[in-house]
């Protein structure tokens, strides 16, 4: 929208982009995003890793048309497509918010730093409370844990393609990590060991 107008409360005036509308939006608002590729800005939540999404109150964000249609991307370090200083996470989800029909793809986190919030989910990374609905989760990587998720519940999810590499020891989960998983898909995840999944709970997944 080439016309935002704060607080963003119809398509006319919409803002012009996820993080905008998050920051201006109550606890318990639905946030709905239109079509497209959001693949610029980010905040940092934890330490130096930015998140091209912060979604840090109880609010749903939900694409319109699904996630063959609104993807958000990630980065490598230093614009590539590695794990390392200056690689973007696609979504940081707090406590009790949701995010439900994207795509997430290309996200990476650091080598070092905090080892569970900087070095874990390179697709998403979820607090206590925190859901993830509906998304293709793939080709997201991390150098410790959870490739392409750590944490929270993902439902009716495809996690695809997904890795942890760079680790300085053997670690797991490849597509997610520590995660409830209900209704979902993984396959073409990889890692030391759990390549779709390690310490988490899977519900009716294939």
């Amino acid at each position: 929208n080439p016309t935002p107008v704060f607080p963003y409360t119809n398509w006319a005036t919409a803002a012009s982009n996820i993080q905008e509308a998050v920051d201006a939006a109550f606890a318990g608002a639905l946030i709905l995003v239109t079509k497209g590729v959001y693949a610029s800005g980010g905040r940092v939540m934890y330490g130096s890793l930015t998140n091209r999404l912060v979604i840090d109150k109880a609010v749903t964000v939900r694409s319109v048309l699904g996630p063959e249609a609104t993807w958000i991307v990630g980065q490598g370090a230093d614009g590539g497509n590695d794990n390392g200083d200056g690689a973007i996470r696609c979504a940081y989800v707090g406590m009790n918010g949701v995010l439900t029909g994207f795509t997430l793809t290309n996200g990476h986190t650091r080598l070092t730093g905090d080892i569970d919030r900087e070095r874990r989910g390179g697709g998403v990374w979820c607090e206590v409370g925190g859901m993830v609905s509906n998304c293709v989760i793939t080709c997201n990587s991390a150098a410790e844990s959870g490739g392409g998720a750590a944490y929270g519940t993902l439902n009716s999810c495809a996690l695809i393609k997904n890795s942890v590499v760079n680790a300085p020891e053997p670690s797991g989960g490849g597509g997610a990590y520590y995660c409830t998983l209900n209704f979902c898909v993984l396959t073409g995840n990889s890692a030391h060991y759990g390549g779709g999944s390690s310490y988490g709970t899977l519900n009716n997944c294939y």
